[in-house]
């Protein structure tokens, strides 16, 4: 049952992304995507991954009795590491349109971010950079422990959670301006619900075997995951409640 759910949620969110690198293929331009939504994303995957990645392969087992070790899966790491990859096939687009799509001259070649997406990219890169620095003279001064790990690892995975807040509010926010829903992909929004359920479901049931269960400590160590989880789950539940409250307005 877990490993159906880790399909589950990996094809569901992941499927979504490559309508849009179509798109903007066979457009010949990637003018009908935010390019600061795909710096931003770029960053939030990319933390992602790189946390995931250390909590796998870093984790001291039995070092630390008050840590339960993170719930990384390899439905997780394929989730991410696809997520990251066409996010920066998506940045591709933008900054090697011409040379690596053949997109037509007419394209943004040199996109600029608008300050307000600048600004927050700017103080997020110092986040991180201060994070990093903060976890690697830890390290050095009394050695890896589970605990800095952790707290290096959440906030990359803070990051991420950030970016998907970013994501969503413009777009409610737009809905609720139109009043209308129109030419808006509720089924990806659908897709979407259904890997935030599976991922969620098979989180829960992993842990539920787990000889500590359910617990604020585990809540804590797999913080990424379930943050991320329930954000997509709370703007998809606002989504269709949209679309239930203005499909008489199409």
């Amino acid at each position: 049952m877990e490993r159906l759910l880790g399909i589950t949620y990996v094809a569901c969110w992941s499927v979504s992304v490559y309508p849009v690198i179509w798109g903007n293929w066979k457009n010949g331009n990637p003018n009908a995507v935010s390019f600061d939504y795909v710096v931003l994303n770029t960053v939030g995957y990319s933390c992602l991954m790189v946390s995931m990645i250390l909590q796998k392969h870093l984790w001291l087992e039995g070092a630390d009795e008050t840590l339960v070790a993170p719930e990384i899966t390899r439905s997780d790491l394929v989730y991410c590491g696809h997520g990251t990859l066409m996010c920066f096939i998506l940045l591709s687009q933008f900054l090697l349109g011409e040379r690596l799509w053949n997109f037509s001259h007419t394209t943004r070649t040199f996109p600029k971010m608008q300050y307000v997406y600048l600004r927050m990219f700017t103080i997020i890169m110092l986040m991180i950079l201060v994070a990093t620095f903060v976890f690697f003279a830890d390290v050095v001064k009394i050695g890896l422990s589970n605990a800095s790990l952790l707290s290096y690892c959440n906030n990359l995975s803070l990051v991420k959670i950030v970016m998907s807040l970013t994501k969503h509010l413009p777009q409610v926010r737009h809905n609720f301006q139109r009043k209308s829903m129109a030419g808006f992909p509720i089924q990806s929004t659908c897709l979407d619900f259904l890997g935030s359920v599976s991922s969620l479901s098979q989180l829960a049931l992993r842990l539920s075997s787990k000889p500590q269960g359910l617990t604020l400590i585990s809540f804590f160590t797999n913080f990424g995951k379930i943050g991320i989880g329930l954000i997509t789950l709370l703007f998809n539940i606002v989504y269709i409640s949209q679309w239930i409250a203005y499909r008489d307005s199409y």
